[in-house]
This record gives C-alpha cells, structure tokens and sequence, in this order.
C-alpha cells in the first residue's frame, strides 16, 4: 500500500501519513489527525492507554518531560500498536522508521535500517535536525566529528528546539544502543517539527479567507459584466473590418519588397559573374595572352542596369507609400549601384589599351532617377550618401499625432532612432581599399558629419519644449530625451574621429599611390638587374667581386711562389758543398731577380713570404664579412633554410617586416620574391629587394682558407729546404773531418772532429734528409775514430783488480738469496692453501696449532737478528774496504756497492718474511671472530620464531581482552546506569617489554660485532694493500740487482782471463792491451751512475720499510 494512503490509529484516534511538503523542502512523512475532534489532545498522564495498551502519539509530547527512569518500564509495549485500515500490515514502529528513511535520503554515509546501530554515531539525530533546520547543524562537520562529539551536539540542538534530553551521549555511543529508548526519543523529534495541514481542511480555509475579501459597489450587479462584454465584441468586430485595407495595403508592400529583395538577389548573383569574368581576363592578360571575356563582361554589366532600374521603381512605390522597412531596402539597392559603378571602372582600367568596347551603360544620373528623396529633405543627396535619411521635424509629427505632447515625444523617439541608426552605420562603414574608394568614403563622410552637425538645433529644440511637456508625458520624455543627448554626443564623437581618420588615410593613400606609381616604373629596372654582373655600382657587389678576384691572384701568387722555391733550393746528398753554401747565402739575405716571374720584382724569397703573411690576413678578415650573391640566383637551390636581413620596412596583411630584421629565407625559387619567415613566426612571399643575405660568406671562407694554407705550405716548404740545405752543409762538413781522422794522427785533428760532429746534430736535428739510423751511424763511425786514436797512446796507467773480496761478499749474498727464497716460496704455498673441510671444533684446532707454528717462526726470525748484526757488522767492513778501493782504482768500487745494495735488499726480504708471518697471524684471528659472527647469524633463525611467536601470544591475548570488554560493554547497557569501565591489566605488556628488551640487546651485539668485522676486514686490505706494493718495489730492485750482479760477474771473468792470458803471453801487442783497458774503464765509467743511483734507491728502500 502506498505510504501517502496509509492510515494509524493510535489511542482510538485515525493518523495519516501523508508526504510532507512543508517550507523546509524535505519530503518525510509527517501524522496528523483526520477528525476535527481530536484536534486537541487529552492531557493524560501517562503515554500510554490503559484500555487497549497503545502508544498515544499525542499524549507522548506533554508527557516526555518525565525521568528516563520512569519510561524504561512502559518500552515494552511499544510492539502493541496496530494499524487499521489499508496500513493493517505496518506497525508504528515501521511507520517511523520509514518516515526516518524518507526524511534521511539522499544524505552521503547516511542509512537507516534499524534503531539500535544505525544511531551510535549520531550522525542520523544530526540528519533529522538538519533536514528541517539546516541553518542549526553543520554536516561537513558531522562528517569529520567523534560519535561521542555528534551526539552531543544533536541532543543539544533538539533540546534548543524544545524536545526534552531523554538520551545521553555515552548510553547512545555503543555498538547496539537500546531500540526502545531511541524509538522514544526520534518520536519526540517528530513531534517538535511542524506538519503539513490535511488537504481538504486546507482548501476550505482557503475558500473562507478569500469569500468575502471582494465586495461589489452599490448599484453593479454580475449581469452588468454580461453586457459589458457583448460590447467589447462589438468593437472588436468593427476595429477588425476597418484594419482590413491597411492590412491588404501592407500585404501588397509586403510582396513588393520581396521582389526587391529578389531582384537584388539576382543582381548581386550577376555581379558576381561579371566580377569573376574580369579576374579570368586580368590573368589572362598578366599571362600575356589576349582578353577573353569581354561580351561576356558586357552582358552581365547590363542585365544588372536593367534590374536595378527596376528596382528603383519598385522603391519609389514604397517610399510613397511609407513603407516601415524602406530604409533597408534602400541602403541595399545603394550597395547594388556602387558596385556597379566601381565594376564599371576596373571593367574601364582592364580595358584601356583599346580592347574594352564602348559600353552604352546608363550614366549615374540615369540610375538615381527613381531614387528621389523624401518631400521633407532640403538637399539632394548624391549615390553615395543616399544609404541614409534625414530625420522628420516636430512640426510634421505634431501634424500626424493626437496631441502636441504626444507629438513632441514622437519627435524624441525620431531623432534617438536616427542617431542610433547612424551610430549603427558609421561602425559598420567602410574606410576603402584604393584612392577612389578612400576619396568616395570622405566625401560621404563629410556630407553625414554636416548632417550630424545640423541635428544638434534639433536637439536643443526638442530640449527647450520639456518644460511644456504634461505631467503623464514628463518623465518619459526626459529619460529618453537624456538618452538622446548621450547617444548624440557619442555620434559626433564617432563621426569627428571617422573624419580625422578619414582624412588621414586618404593623405596616407595619396602618398602611397604616388610612390607605387614610381616603383612601378623602377620595378622592370630593379628586377632586371644582374647581381652575377660584377659591375661596381653597389659597395656590396664591389667588395664580393673585388674580394674573390684578390683572393685568386694571390692563391695564384703562392702556387707559384712554391714552385719556384722547389726548384731553387731541392738538393740531395749529390749536391756540393758549394753549391749547398750559395743556396743557404741566398736564403739568408742575399736578393735575386727574375726567378719567380713578375710577382717577384728581384725580391727574396723570404720576403715575399713575409710581406705575403699581411695580404692572407686581411684576405682572412675580408672573407667574414663578404656578403652572399648566389642564393639571389633562383638557379642556385637552397639545401636548407639561410637567415636574411631586411633593408627596409614591408607591410602585408599577412606579414610585417621592420628594418633590420632577422628572417628566414625558405624558398629562392622564384625571380622577384622570397618565401621568407618573419620573427614572429608568419610566412608570406616578399619582394627579394627587400633583403640583404648578411655574411658570413661559406664560399669566401672556404677560400681564405684555401689561401692561408696554401700559405703555410709554401712557408713549411721554404723552412723544411733551408734546414735541408744546412744539414747538407753540416753533413759535408763531417764527412771531410772523418776522412781526415782516419788518415791522421793528431789530437787537434780529433778536436775537430768533435766540433765537426756536435754541429752536425745540431743542424740535422729538423733535416729530412737525415734519419735517425743515418745518425746512429755517424755516431757509430765518430766512435770508432776514437777508439783509433786511443790506440796511439803511448802510456796507459795498468790497474790491477782484486776480485777476492769481491767473490766472498757474491758467494754469501747468493747464499742468502737462496734462503731468503726458499721462505718465501714455503711462506707463499701456506698462504695460498685452501682451506681445509674440517668442522669448527677441528678448524679451531688447526688454527691454534697455526698460530703456535707462526710464533715459532717468529722466535726463529728474532734469533736469527743476531747473524744479521753479524751481517751489518761485516758489511760496514766491506765499505771501509770499499772507501779504500775507491781512492786507488774505481772498478772494485762498484762490485763492492752492489754487494752492499744485495744485502740490504735481503735483508729487507727478511723483514718483509717477519711482517707477513705477523700479517698471517692477524688473519687467523680474524677467522675466529669470523666463525663467532657466523655462529651469531646461524641463531637469528631462533630469534625471528621466538619474536614470531610472542607477537602471536600478545595478538591472542589482545583479541581475548577485546571480547571481554564487548562483553562487559553489552552486560552494562543492560543496566539501569551505566557503570565506570576500568581497564583491565594486559600481560601481554610484559610479554612485549620484554621481546624489546631482549631484541634491544641483541641489536646492540649485532652492531658491535659487524663493527669489528669491519674494523679487522678494513686493517686486513690495507696490510694486503700495502704488502703487495712492497713486493712489487722489492721484486723491481731484485731485478735491479740481479742485472748489475750478472754484468759484475761477466766482468770478473773478463777480467780474470785477462790476467791469465796476460802472464801466458806477455810479449803480445802492448797497444792491444792498452786498448782493452781503456774500453773497460770507459764501461765502468758508464756504469758507475746506474750503480749509484741502484744503491740510493735500495738505501731509500730499506729506510722506509725497515723494521
């Protein structure tokens, strides 16, 4: 059953529920009585009957003021309550439920679907009151508020309202409020909200207010309007039949002004054709062929004469007859005939030179024949002004009206009608698009601003008759008379800035017209000028010109230059001295004339280079600023898009170019004009005349370059032949020293030798001719001599050797070396063992045993320091012995610094064993705090379950104290007062307090441990670090001295053969022997500074890294 139809009764009294459609908008369902006796309730005291035990709605609203405590009892018989009639089906309780739901819709988060949960967040109190009150509550902020804050609020407002506070908010601020008490309280809300009045008592009110209101005078009766009406037929009837001619007399202007509206259809059509026609003919005739069209043109021409005559006489019948929209009709007839007049003109213009017939066109004065002016207009306006009217006077509207104000008012209207018209036109006019047109503009113009001139004595004679106006047309007339002062000063404000402007353009156009009629006669001239002409009439094209043809004479200068220089002075070894001493002469100053033609003058080369440098820089500098001839050239294609300079300013509608603009140039294709790119970003075809291509100049910078270089090359030539030429010399030079020494004997001889020798590499050191081989060899042959000459010596100073200290120190040292060795090769194989797969007790063991064995070694090393002293000890002897050889001979010296060098790198070897067993020790403690860690992370598994497992217990224990506390919760709502809750002590607390504990402190071992992890890790690589840098030294010195030691003893075999053979044969060539002396004092002197420096760097070595 439909809710609106549904009838409650309750306590005997028959309620409808009806949709609400009171001020508040909300659409709810709202009870009221349907008896006028039981309009006023019974003051009972309790809510509910004692007969049938059911709830009085009425009763409830005087009765809620009692305690809460009181209605608890009386809840339960809320579920009593029956309905009667169609609403059998639906209890009371449904019935507020469902009048809630109706009154709540259409809230966001808002349903109602019981009255117990649906209410804990008072969010719904809050829905109801905001429906009816909304300038009470707040629902964004309800959104965002607490239940407890809601509630609050809601309770709070509704007792403002005037309905009791049976609620509190922590009783509602449950899961599950009590269903009866809210039910109580919901019920005391809608009673304090107005209700919508039954429909039929309503309409009866309404028919006793207004019965009555209305009263009719004495002597008039409602017959009386019978009669009065039947009149107003009457006349209704009479007015009708005498409009009837005036309506025919406008249906037949009506369908003239459709003809004029059609003819001039068709005129503007044929206008259209005929201009069409004479653009084909305008090309055909800018193509250089014959005209085409002409009958054509003709034909079209006088068609639209015929049609605007008849058009004109069309107008004339409906100006006599004051049609309403003549005006429009005529402006448009106007247009027709100025179009006709300009086309007749470009028809006049096209076809000068003889090939435009005669035309027997009507003349102007035939075409505004019809287009007589009104009876009331004092001039004669010309075709081009006849587009507008003059406004009628006072005196003919007073004539045509009822009264003299109402003909005074009317003339008001007239003159605001024509000035807002003519405001109209003059905006929207025209300014002209050539001389004629500009010219035909200002005199219309100067013709409407006379007009507008004129119509200011209208004005103030419309102004002077508003203090005769009465008193019903005063106020209109002085509005509108105000308005027409307004709009009169904006129109000759309009007409005097269109009349400057006017006369401006037209001065501007003049100008123009005359300067275009001179660039039409200078364009054939401009245009056919040939920039490829290097005629010197613009300093542009006289720089390009004069640059390139510079630029070739002078690249034509060097090639010869060089040619010359080639000739001149190429020579080889073949060439002879002379010869290579008169061409060095004439490099270095000396003038010569006629070798390199007319360029020459009898200069030096070298001058000529010099004073050509000056000629390639300037040719340089020229060749950035040269500007660029060929994109001009249409046959020159463009690859891609080249910047341009405007010269001068250009204007288009399209485009506007200033003076001095960068553009883009896009397209050269064509003779005349550019397609080029403004900076603005818009693209049309200009004139090329107005554009410069600026430099730089590609063509002329390729060939300043080409010049330059060609300069450098003819400079590189000449200085790579004068070097030639003077290692030739030298080399000639030489040569004759070494034939010299070969057949003398003298030392000044060999002094010369040598001075010959060093000024060769000095002037060969750049020669082509002489390559390093070519050196060597020399060098080789210089050699040679003089070991030819050592042979003369006469005495020789004979040195004998002690080797046998020399032997002793090289047998210890290589015994040490081998020991040294054969530890290092244990060390390393120990080092580079994998390690074994024992388990952690068996690997712990291993290293203890390890680390035992690596102190032994240790103590080894340190008893053995003592043989080191011992070492030191002899070695400071061997020095002392050194510094004794040193003073008679110098060839012991160096055995016995090798020596000393080869001990002391042993013993730093032997250091280096003591560090490293040190460095092993380090690491194999570091294994056991490796193992310690790796023990630590094995137990994190154990320690992740335990946390696992505690978070499962505080998660149990929490869910446990969550349902006794909805236990208790549910246990205190059934109570009559709601209890304090005290919280209840959680174990998992103390569960959780001590897992942080326990993590805490795991953290913490952790972090220290990773930290010395680190640390040792850290200290491990830089030891690593370290060592292999010093191994790296240590093996580059051993190699060291494995070098000197194996030369040492190649040169005590030497030596001592020497001494054998010596006493076998002492009568052999003493000459011979003095020789080999020499030569092996020589090698010891050469490598005396190698032995020297191998001692500092090893001293330096052992300083550093001794321990």
């Amino acid at each position: 059953m439909p809710a609106s139809q549904s009838d409650l009764s309750v306590s005997g009294i028959a309620v409808s529920i009806l949709p609400s459609s009171s001020g508040y908008g909300s659409e709810g369902l709202h009870l009221h009585g349907i008896r006028p006796e039981d309009t006023e309730p019974e003051k009972t005291s309790t809510p509910f009957s004692e007969e049938d035990g059911t709830l009085s709605l009425e009763a409830s609203h005087t009765d809620l003021s009692r305690p809460y405590s009181e209605w608890i009892p009386l809840y339960k018989e809320i579920s009593d309550i029956y309905i009667s009639g169609e609403s059998g089906d639906m209890s009371a309780k449904e019935k507020l439920l469902l009048w809630t739901q109706k009154v709540t819709a259409g809230y966001t988060g808002i349903k109602c679907t019981n009255f117990s949960s649906c209410w804990s967040d008072g969010k719904m109190f809050n829905a109801l009151i905001h429906r009816y009150r909304p300038d009470l509550v707040d629902m964004e902020r309800v959104q965002i508020q607490s239940n407890r804050e809601n509630l609050e609020q809601a309770f709070e407002v509704a007792e403002r309202l005037g309905v009791t506070r049976l609620l509190d908010a922590e009783d509602v601020d449950v899961p599950s409020p009590d269903e009866k008490s809210v039910i109580t309280y919901v019920s005391s809300i809608y009673d304090a909200f107005p209700k919508v009045p039954e429909g039929g008592e309503g309409i009866s009110a309404t028919v006793w207010i207004e019965f009555g209101r209305i009263k009719l005078p004495q002597g008039y009766h409602p017959n009386h309007v019978e009669e009065e009406w039947g009149k107003l037929i009457i006349e209704m009837l009479e007015r009708e039949k005498s409009l009837r001619p005036a309506v025919e007399r406008l249906e037949l202007l009506l369908q003239i002004a459709n003809k004029i509206q059609n003819g001039a259809l068709n005129c503007e059509e044929k206008l259209t054709l005929a201009k069409n026609t004479l653009q084909a003919d305008a090309a055909h005739l800018e193509s250089g062929q014959p005209v085409q069209c002409e009958s054509d043109v003709v034909m079209y021409i006088q068609e639209c004469e015929g049609l605007i005559r008849q058009l004109q006489v069309d107008l004339q019948i409906l100006r006599d007859e004051n049609y309403y929209q003549l005006e429009e009709l005529a402006f448009r007839v106007m247009r027709l005939q100025d179009e006709l007049v300009t086309l007749r003109l470009e028809c006049t213009n096209l076809y000068r030179k003889g090939h435009f017939t005669s035309l027997e066109l009507a003349p102007p004065s035939t075409l505004t024949t019809h287009l007589k002016t009104e009876p009331m207009n004092k001039t004669t306006h010309s075709s081009s002004t006849s587009w507008f009217r003059k406004p009628m006077t006072r005196t003919e509207l007073v004539s045509i009206s009822s009264s003299e104000d109402e003909g005074s008012l009317r003339f008001v209207y007239e003159l605001l009608s024509w000035v807002e018209e003519m405001q109209m036109k003059l905006e929207r006019a025209e300014w002209g698009n050539d001389l004629p047109s500009v010219e035909l503009q200002l005199e219309t113009q100067q013709h409407i601003h006379t007009s507008v001139e004129e119509l200011g004595s209208s004005v103030k004679e419309a102004r002077l008759y508003e203090g005769k106006m009465s008193q019903n047309f005063h106020t209109s007339y002085v509005e509108t008379l105000g308005k027409l002062e307004t709009q009169y000063c904006k129109l000759k404000e309009t007409s005097s800035f269109r009349m400057r402007h006017l006369q401006s353009l037209h001065k501007f156009v003049s100008r123009a017209t005359a300067e275009l009629i001179w660039l039409n006669g200078k364009e054939e001239e401009e245009l056919a000028c040939d920039w490829s002409d290097s005629n010197p009439n613009i300093s542009a094209k006289k720089t390009y010109f004069s640059f390139f043809s510079d630029a070739r004479d002078l690249e034509s200068f060097l090639r010869n230059l060089q040619d010359s220089i080639k000739r001149k002075y190429t020579c080889d070894h073949s060439t002879s001295l002379s010869r290579l001493e008169d061409l060095l002469q004439d490099s270095m100053g000396h003038r010569v004339g006629g070798v390199i033609g007319a360029w020459s003058h009898g200069w030096d080369e070298k001058e000529q280079l010099i004073q050509s440098k000056s000629s390639v820089a300037s040719l340089v500098g020229r060749s950035k600023t040269i500007v660029q001839l060929k994109p001009r050239s249409p046959d020159h294609v463009l690859k891609s898009t080249i910047s341009v300079k405007a010269i001068c300013d250009y204007r288009q509608i399209e485009i506007t170019i200033c003076k001095n603009d960068e553009c883009v140039l896009e397209d050269n294709s064509q003779r005349t004009k550019w397609k080029v790119i403004s900076p603005t970003g818009n693209e049309a075809m200009v004139p090329s005349v107005c554009f410069l291509i600026p430099p730089p100049n590609k063509d002329a910078i390729e060939m300043a370059s080409r010049v330059e270089q060609s300069y450098q090359k003819v400079m590189a030539l000449w200085h790579q032949l004068h070097i030639n030429t003077k290692s030739l010399i030298s080399w000639n030079y030489l040569r004759k020293d070494l034939d010299l020494v070969h057949t003398w004997n003298l030392e000044k001889v060999m002094k010369n030798l040598q001075a010959h020798y060093e000024d060769f590499l000095q002037d060969s050191h750049d020669s082509a001719l002489f390559s390093v081989a070519d050196r060597l060899r020399l060098e080789e042959e210089v050699e040679a001599c003089k070991s030819h000459f050592q042979h003369l010596v006469k005495s020789m100073e004979n040195e004998d050797k002690e080797e046998t200290v020399a032997k002793v120190y090289i047998s210890e040292l290589k015994n040490i070396q081998l020991r040294l060795e054969e530890c290092e090769q244990r060390l390393l194989k120990q080092i580079q063992s994998p390690a074994s797969s024992k388990t952690d007790r068996d690997a712990r063991q291993d290293i203890a045993l390890r680390i035992a064995e690596q102190e032994h070694w240790l103590n080894d090393v340190k008893d053995k320091n003592s043989v080191f002293s011992v070492l030191d000890e002899e070695i400071t002897k061997a020095k002392e012995v050194a510094e004794q050889l040193r003073r008679p001979t110098t060839e012991q010296n160096l055995d016995l610094e090798r020596y000393q060098e080869k001990g002391s790198q042993l013993q730093e070897r032997w250091h280096r064993v003591i560090a490293q067993l040190e460095t092993r020790v380090q690491g194999l403690r570091l294994k056991q705090k490796q193992d310690l860690f790796a023990e630590i992370e094995r137990n994190q598994t154990k320690l992740d379950q335990c946390q696992k497992f505690s978070q499962q217990y505080s998660t149990i224990v929490k869910d446990y104290e969550l349902q006794l506390m909805t236990y208790k919760a549910f246990v205190e709502s059934q109570q009559k007062s709601p209890g304090k809750r005290r919280r209840m002590l959680s174990s998992s607390d103390a569960i959780t307090q001590e897992f942080m504990d326990l993590r805490t402190r795991y953290t913490a071992l952790v972090t220290l441990t990773t930290q010395h992890v680190k640390y040792i890790s850290d200290a491990l690589r830089r030891l690593e670090e370290e060592e292999k840098v010093v191994e790296e030294e240590k093996q580059e010195h051993v190699e060291k001295v494995k070098e000197l030691l194996g030369w040492v003893s190649t040169l005590a075999r030497n030596t001592k053969g020497a001494a054998t053979s010596s006493h076998t044969s002492a009568s052999t060539d003493i000459e011979k022997a003095i020789l080999e002396q020499q030569v092996l004092a020589e090698e010891l002197t050469t490598k005396k500074e190698q032995v020297s420096e191998a001692i500092k760097t090893s001293q330096i070595f052992l300083a550093k890294h001794g321990h």
